[in-house]
């Protein structure tokens, strides 16, 4: 991918413009622009595609992504690439595609070299490596049902106070009722009986964890257990992403539902711009 093909901190009307005048500038129509959602994106598709590939940040995340993929409806060769959070969405659906699972750190957790990377880097404890990455979604179970339930029951309770870190180290993560007191601890969240009810049969019923769980979340439960395994360290969640992302290859890539998606659009519509990855096969 050539320098001048990753774009970043632009605003909205910047996008569409940039596009415009690029697309206008494109007499083979041989492009395609891909938007995503923010720096992290950025950089693990910085060696995923080659340089037909104009990569953009989107101004505001998610909704970001679609609302450019949208202005531009009609081309087929603006597409967005977003995590797949706890939508119904289904990956390749209106020019939008979906990182495997929850988001892309789960994507990325979930590549066993990759995880066994951030456990050579950063743990020192004693569990088998992927006896803890099992650890880690079993311990945010509770967590991650109630954030979904939270956002699929329109409930809007405030979540930015949820300290994982605080939790695991006061090991209260094993405790309901220390997360609802969590929960329940900014004034305005109303955590009910009934609302708890829900999450509790939810929590009982759920069985795919890696579709439930948010991918910061995962880092952040990482980070602390690695802090706390033997010898106090710093590492921080962001640590943990980086490597994630640097130990995850273009051949790692091929092996996604992300990939197999992208290649088949890409396919139907005459574009070229998984082709770098393609001749590693």
């Amino acid at each position: 991918m050539n320098k001048n093909s990753i774009r970043k901190n632009l605003k909205r009307e910047d996008i569409v413009s940039e596009i415009r005048l690029l697309r206008g500038e494109d007499y083979e129509k041989e492009k395609t622009f891909v938007i995503v959602e923010g720096d992290d994106d950025l950089k693990f598709f910085k060696n995923k595609f080659n340089s037909n590939a104009y990569v953009f940040e989107s101004f505001s995340g998610c909704d970001g992504v679609e609302e450019i993929v949208n202005y531009f409806q009609s081309d087929k060769r603006i597409i967005g690439i977003r995590d797949k959070d706890y939508s119904s969405l289904t990956s390749g659906e209106n020019k939008i595609f979906l990182y495997d699972y929850h988001s892309l750190e789960i994507m990325l957790a979930m590549n066993n070299e990759s995880f066994e990377s951030i456990c050579t880097e950063f743990y020192c404890g004693d569990k088998e490596v992927f006896e803890l990455r099992n650890k880690v979604f079993q311990k945010l179970k509770y967590i991650s049902c109630f954030r979904e339930k939270n956002l699929s029951e329109g409930w809007e309770l405030i979540t930015e106070n949820i300290s994982i870190d605080e939790l695991y180290r006061k090991s209260k993560l094993n405790c309901k009722e220390d997360i609802i007191k969590e929960i329940n601890r900014p004034s305005k969240n109303n955590y009910d009986s009934e609302k708890q009810s829900i999450v509790e049969e939810h929590y009982h019923f759920v069985t795919d964890l890696k579709l439930i769980t948010r991918g910061h979340d995962f880092s952040e439960l990482f980070k602390v257990i690695c802090n706390t395994s033997g010898i106090e360290k710093n590492i921080k969640s962001k640590d943990v992403e980086l490597v994630l992302r640097t130990s995850f290859t273009k051949e790692s890539f091929k092996r996604t539902n992300l990939f197999k998606s992208l290649s088949e659009y890409e396919k139907s519509y005459g574009l070229n711009f998984l082709g770098s990855v393609h001749s590693l096969g």
